[in-house]
C-alpha cells in the first residue's frame, strides 16, 4: 500500500504493508476458538520527493505506523 503521512510538517509518501484485526472467537461451534490478532504496520519504504528517509526516520517507525493505522481507521 502506499500513502501521504504528513510528520514532523512534512509530507511524506510511505509504502507499507497493513493487515486488519481479527476479532476474537469464543467457540466455532465445535469447542475450538480464535484468540484473534491485533492490526500490524510494516513500513517498506518513506520517501520525500523521490529521496528515500527511511534510515534517517527509522528510529521513528513506530510513530509513522501510528499515523499510517489511524489514517486508515478515519476512512
Amino acid at each position: 500500500m502506499n500513502s501521504k503521512v504528513t510528520y514532523k510538517g512534512l509530507d511524506f509518501d510511505v509504502e507499507y504493508d497493513w493487515e486488519p484485526a481479527e476479532p476474537k472467537v469464543i467457540n466455532y461451534g465445535d469447542g475450538s476458538g480464535y484468540p484473534g490478532k491485533g492490526e500490524t504496520c510494516s513500513i517498506l519504504d518513506i520517501t520525500y520527493k523521490g529521496e528515500s528517509f527511511f534510515d534517517l526516520l527509522e528510529d521513528n517507525l513506530d510513530d509513522i505506523e501510528l499515523l499510517l493505522i489511524n489514517q486508515d481507521t478515519d476512512g
